[in-house]
């Protein structure tokens, strides 16, 4: 939902970089809100490691929705030139949602770490821009 609604604060113009960014972002501990919200999404995580009843799509469906947000959003980019469509869109959608999980933990646990977590996310999009135009 926290995504959602700053997605439809983008202006018509937005690149697929730019949503994929405003998504990933949006899962950084940047406030008081989302570094409470990110805390218990991490605790079910820890717990899942130890307890197997805190597994699976029960406890983490929302995963499997974001993926799927992201599998959209580069698949869209390919399509008008956004994304470098050479690249798998479901393994370029793991690729952001494990650096941002990783990212997001480091940041709770080092509360100077959103600045640099922004930079390695913007560094990892940057990656994935398309260097021809589409056909």
């Amino acid at each position: 939902q926290r995504f959602m609604e700053r997605l439809s604060e983008l202006p018509l113009g937005a690149t697929a970089i730019d949503r994929l960014r405003l998504i990933a972002h949006a899962f950084l501990p940047a406030d008081d809100e989302s570094r409470t919200a990110l805390g218990f999404y991490h605790a079910i995580g820890g717990a899942a490691l130890t307890d197997p009843d805190y597994r699976g799509d029960d406890f983490h469906h929302n995963a499997a929705l974001l993926h799927g947000v992201y599998v959209d959003v580069i698949s869209a980019g390919q399509q008008v030139g956004d994304i470098d469509p050479g690249l798998d869109s479901h393994s370029v959608a793991s690729l952001i949602a494990g650096t941002v999980t990783g990212l997001s933990i480091h940041s709770l646990i080092d509360h100077g770490g959103v600045s640099r977590a922004v930079d390695a996310i913007d560094l990892l999009l940057s990656r994935i821009v398309s260097e021809r135009p589409p056909a």
